[in-house]
C-alpha cells in the first residue's frame, strides 16, 4: 500500500494497519508468538495472514521482517508516502483538465469506498457514476454528491465519454464490460491514478 502510493484504501474500515513489526509489539506480555505469516500483495494495498502459537519457540522470519520495517517506516518514509500521493493527485487531475477541454461526458464506474475517498480527496466532480449494485443505485456518492446509476446507463448514454476506473483492482474485468457496453457509442476512454496515472482504453466505433 505505502509502496505503491494506494492512499484510496485507506477510509473508515481500514482503521488500522498491522506489520509484522507492530503484531510483535502487541504480543509483548503474552504467551502468544508469531509461528507463521503469510503474505498477499495485492490484496487491499498487501495483506498479513498471521498464525499464533503459544509454544515458546520464535519465528525467525518474523524477526527479521521486524527488525526491517523498523528501519523502513521512519517519518521520511511516511513524508515520502504523502509527497508521492501529491504527485498522483496532480498528475491526475492534469489528465482530467485536458479532458475538460473537449467535448467529453466525465464518469466514473465503481461507486466503492476508494472512489468516495478519492473523489473527495481529489475534489472531482464527475457528471455521473455507475455501479452494478442495486442497493447503490440512484442514491449519491458521500461528499462529492454524485448520482450513481446503472451501469446500463454507458450503454444509453450518446455522448463521448471518459470513463474513470475507480475500481483499478478489477480492471480487466471492468474495461471488457465498459467495451461491451459502449461498442456501438461514440469515443470511449477509459483513464485511471492507480497503480500508474494514465489512459488505459481508448475505442471509437
Amino acid at each position: 500500500m505505502l509502496q505503491g502510493g494506494q492512499f484510496d484504501t485507506i477510509y473508515h474500515e481500514h482503521i488500522n494497519y498491522f506489520t509484522i513489526n507492530s503484531l510483535m509489539h502487541c504480543l509483548r506480555g503474552t504467551d502468544l508468538k508469531i509461528a507463521i505469516f503469510d503474505e498477499f500483495p495485492d490484496l487491499h494495498g498487501g495483506t498479513l495472514r498471521v498464525y499464533l502459537d503459544k509454544r515458546p519457540r520464535h519465528d525467525t522470519i518474523a524477526y527479521f521482517r521486524s527488525k526491517a520495517e523498523m528501519e523502513i517506516m521512519t517519518p521520511k518514509f511516511f513524508g515520502d508516502f504523502a509527497t508521492k500521493i501529491e504527485g498522483i493527485k496532480s498528475e491526475f487531475m492534469q489528465l482530467v483538465e485536458g479532458i475538460k477541454w473537449g467535448q467529453d461526458s466525465l464518469v466514473c464506474y465503481g461507486a466503492s469506498a476508494k472512489s468516495t475517498v478519492m473523489l473527495n480527496y481529489f475534489g472531482l466532480q464527475p457528471d455521473y457514476v455507475v455501479d452494478d449494485t442495486p442497493t447503490k443505485q440512484w442514491m449519491y456518492t458521500p461528499g462529492s454528491n454524485c448520482e450513481i446509476r446503472p451501469s446500463s446507463t454507458l450503454r444509453e448514454d450518446e455522448n463521448p465519454l471518459t470513463i474513470i476506473l475507480t475500481a483499478w483492482n478489477f480492471a480487466g474485468e471492468i474495461i471488457k464490460k465498459i467495451t461491451d457496453l459502449r461498442k456501438n457509442c461514440p469515443e470511449t476512454k477509459i483513464i485511471t491514478y492507480l497503480p500508474r496515472v494514465g489512459t488505459l482504453k481508448t475505442a471509437s466505433v
